[in-house]
């Protein structure tokens, strides 16, 4: 049987992520590939996290390819938050109602583990759409059984934006190899949301 102290804490936890889902008609706002390409800093409201970005490409088409390496596979070595730096965070929000806006929104994507992108490659990775201090966790894998890719939309609960990126950890140390790895992560904006910055014209005809 479940206990007091479980169901208080299920109970929590389901009310979070009520709290974090968006509406079913939410205006949703993303990172265009320009956007995705200007993340440059690790989020320093969580410090002490050891992983790193090795190299970020913006690929054909939408989306931007993170290298991402995990010295270890536990905490605090499986984390990382990436976001826009100040200056550029508030660059692009200039003039940007965020009050009007529902949900932030980033598809996610295991390319790969060590450059490897077979079934048996690596554990379960958690991903999200980071915004503020808030993110919508999903969990993608090469394994059989699992989605490869998957939406996140984390809910805007205010009317100005102080952090904004995406964050990616292991959920267990299960399938992550101890000594280090490096996942290739396809992170793409939806091109039905209102993309910070706008997405250029010659970016759209490729």
């Amino acid at each position: 049987m479940i206990g007091t102290q479980q169901k208080i804490l299920l109970q929590t936890i389901w009310a979070l992520l009520i709290l974090m889902a968006p509406k079913a008609s939410a205006i949703k706002l993303t990172l265009s590939d320009e956007g995705l390409m200007a993340l440059d800093e690790y989020s320093p409201h969580i410090s002490g996290l050891k992983a790193t970005i090795l190299e970020k490409r913006d690929v054909e088409g939408p989306g931007v390819e993170f290298d991402i390496y995990f010295p270890g596979n536990k905490h605090p070595e499986n984390s990382i938050y990436y976001v826009l730096p100040k200056r550029k965070l508030e660059n692009m929000f200039q003039g940007v109602d965020v009050a009007s806006y529902d949900a932030f929104e980033l598809k996610f994507t295991l390319m790969s583990v060590d450059g490897n992108d077979s079934p048996d490659s690596g554990g379960i990775l958690v991903v999200g759409a980071l915004i503020n201090g808030a993110y919508r966790p999903e969990a993608i894998s090469l394994s059989e059984g699992h989605p490869r890719s998957a939406i996140s939309t984390t809910r805007i609960n205010a009317d100005r934006i102080s952090r904004a990126g995406f964050t990616a950890h292991m959920l267990t140390s299960h399938g992550w190899d101890p000594n280090g790895t490096t996942v290739t992560l396809l992170i793409e904006p939806d091109l039905n949301d209102v993309s910070i910055p706008q997405v250029k014209e010659d970016k759209e005809e490729k």
